[in-house]
């Protein structure tokens, strides 16, 4: 895989998540007395790597029964921010 592409899904990931709701409990978990910021940061952080290989691992099995993608490219920011559903053929 070419580090533009790559650089491409971190952006695109790390854009998404700012002011989302993973980060905001993470920002209040971490406020909260006698729990290290840490310990906080690695429980986020593996739920996140978690919830992303999940992610990762279901799209590609997806794919396999047929391309959910428009010109080879998911638009999961358009997905998020207005809550469009996948379909067979792509955004719903």
């Amino acid at each position: 895989m070419n580090l533009k592409v790559l650089l491409g899904v971190f952006w695109s990931v790390f854009l998404a998540e700012l002011g989302d709701k993973t980060q905001i409990a993470t920002f209040c978990f971490a406020s909260q007395k006698g729990l290290k910021p840490g310990g906080v940061f690695l429980a986020a952080a593996s739920a996140l790597a978690i919830s992303s290989l999940l992610s990762s691992f279901l799209g590609a099995q997806f794919s396999l029964g047929g391309d959910l993608r428009r010109d080879r490219h998911m638009d999961l920011t358009r997905v998020k921010v207005t809550g469009e559903r996948w379909s067979k053929t792509g955004c719903a």
